[in-house]
């Protein structure tokens, strides 16, 4: 999928972006607006993880990530050079918001 905010981003980018916060709009990938809206695109982006990899980390971004980003998971595309750089910036950042935590925190809660 090609993203005006993002450029070409593979699927796994787009879960990862989804899970803190990102919605699909379009054919662009926006930061969610409102709690609920951003509550919903991380349950999405959660969901399309565990299916695709048949791991579960929860709510944990940082796991999620990391996991991504071992040599062992190439299959899953995550660094995938089109659009990595900013995709994973973006992720950075919002494991780094005290907004998107304390959402994430509260969602692995429920």
């Amino acid at each position: 999928m090609t993203s005006r905010s993002f450029g070409k981003v593979v699927p796994i980018q787009a879960n990862m972006l989804q899970l803190v916060g990102y919605e699909i709009v379009g054919r662009d990938i926006i930061p969610a607006t409102g709690g609920n809206a951003r509550k919903r695109a991380m349950r999405d982006g959660l969901h399309a993880l565990r299916r695709k990899t048949g791991k579960d980390f929860g709510y944990d971004a940082v796991a999620w990530r990391q996991f991504l980003m071992g040599s062992d998971t190439e299959e899953y595309h995550y660094t995938h050079p089109y659009a990595f750089a900013t995709v994973d910036h973006a992720i950075q950042a919002a494991t780094e918001d005290p907004v998107v935590i304390d959402m994430l925190n509260e969602l692995s809660q429920s």
